[in-house]
C-alpha cells in the first residue's frame, strides 16, 4: 500500500499541461477533480491508489459555467453544488438540476464534480444528460472532440470507448424562456429511487423531456433510465410509440410493457433486474399519466417538473 506521504499531487494550469502530465506519468497517475468517488474506491480497497494525482482544480476553463448560443457550457470540474444553485441550470436545464440535488450529501456535492459523476458511466446525472441531448467535449492526442453522451455510453457498453482522453466540458442545449401563454406545453422530469431516502446512489433513476401540442400529440419526447450499476440508456422504442400514438394517454399500460422490455437493467446484491425494470416503467408512466391529466384540465404554456 502506498503511504500518503509518497503521493505527489500535480496542479497544472491548463488542459494541455494536464494532458502532458497524464502521458508522462502513464499508468501510475489518476486525473482527479473532486475525487469523491475515487476516494470511496481507495478506502474500500477496490482500486489501487496511484503515486501521482493530477488535479484539475487549478484550470480556469474547467471550472467555468456559461451560456453560449443557447447552450450551457459546463466545465468538467464544476461541482454539483455550483450546478445546484446556478440559475441557468435551475431555470433552463431542470432535469440536471433535479439530478444533482438528489446526489449524496451537501458536503459531498461541494466537492464532487459533474465530470466525475459522468465518467463513472453509471452516475445519477446520466439519464438527465441523455434526455437533454448533452454533448461531451474531450481533449486527446488529436485535440478537442465533441461527442453525444448517448454515443459515448454505447461505446462504453461495447468496450470501444477510448481511454486516452480527458473530459473538459459538457454542452447542454437549454430550454428557451417560454411566454406565459403558449399553445404547447413543455415538460421535463427526473425521478430517483434509492435504497433509502437520501444520500445514496440510485437503484433506479429516470428522466424525460418533451412537448405536448394543443391536439394532445406528444412532440420531441425523450426518455431515459439508469441507476445503480446499470448504465443509463435512451428508451427509444417507447419514444417512437408515444410519438406515433394519437391516443397515447389511453395506452399507458402498453408503454409500461415496452419500457420493461427495452430497459437493460442488471441485478446486484440489493435489487434484481426485474425490480429495476418494473420500477423504471412505473416511474415513467406515472409522470406521463400526470402530464395527461394536466392536458385534460386544459393547462398549457408552462413546464411541469419533478
Amino acid at each position: 500500500m502506498i503511504a500518503l506521504s509518497d503521493i505527489h499531487v500535480w496542479q497544472p494550469k491548463s488542459v494541455e499541461d494536464a494532458w502532458k502530465l497524464k502521458a508522462e506519468l502513464a499508468a501510475d497517475c489518476r486525473i482527479v477533480a473532486g475525487g469523491t468517488l475515487l476516494r470511496t474506491h481507495w478506502q474500500a480497497g477496490s482500486a489501487a491508489m496511484p503515486r501521482h494525482l493530477v488535479s484539475l482544480d487549478a484550470i480556469p476553463t474547467m471550472r467555468k459555467l456559461e451560456e453560449a448560443q443557447g447552450t450551457a457550457v459546463i466545465g468538467a470540474a464544476v461541482t454539483l453544488a455550483e450546478l445546484e444553485r446556478h440559475p441557468l441550470i435551475g431555470d433552463r436545464c431542470r432535469p440536471l438540476a433535479a439530478a444533482v440535488k438528489s446526489i449524496a450529501a451537501p458536503s459531498v456535492r461541494r466537492l464532487a464534480t459533474l465530470g466525475g459523476n459522468l465518467v463513472s458511466a453509471v452516475g445519477d446525472t446520466l439519464p438527465a444528460l441523455l434526455v437533454t441531448e448533452a454533448r461531451l467535449e474531450w481533449y486527446g492526442s488529436e485535440g478537442e472532440e465533441l461527442e453525444p453522451v448517448g454515443s459515448w455510453l454505447e461505446r462504453v457498453r461495447s468496450g470501444a470507448a477510448p481511454g486516452n482522453r480527458l473530459l473538459i466540458r459538457i454542452h447542454i442545449p437549454i430550454q428557451p424562456l417560454q411566454p406565459r401563454r403558449n399553445p404547447e406545453m413543455s415538460f421535463a422530469f427526473y425521478r430517483k429511487i434509492g435504497r433509502r431516502e437520501a444520500f445514496i446512489p440510485a437503484v433506479v433513476a429516470v428522466a424525460g423531456t418533451g412537448g405536448l401540442a394543443e391536439n394532445g400529440k406528444l412532440r420531441n419526447i425523450r426518455l431515459a433510465a439508469g441507476g445503480g450499476a446499470t448504465q443509463a440508456e435512451r428508451l427509444t422504442d417507447a419514444e417512437e410509440i408515444l410519438l406515433s400514438d394519437d391516443h397515447w394517454s389511453e395506452n399507458l399500460p402498453a408503454i409500461h410493457n415496452h419500457i420493461q422490455r427495452q430497459y437493460q437493467a442488471c441485478t446486484d446484491p440489493f435489487r434484481s433486474a426485474e425490480y429495476r425494470r418494473i420500477t423504471a416503467a412505473n416511474l415513467i408512466t406515472a409522470e406521463l399519466w400526470a402530464i395527461a391529466n394536466q392536458m385534460g384540465r386544459g393547462e398549457t404554456g408552462y413546464a411541469a417538473y419533478s
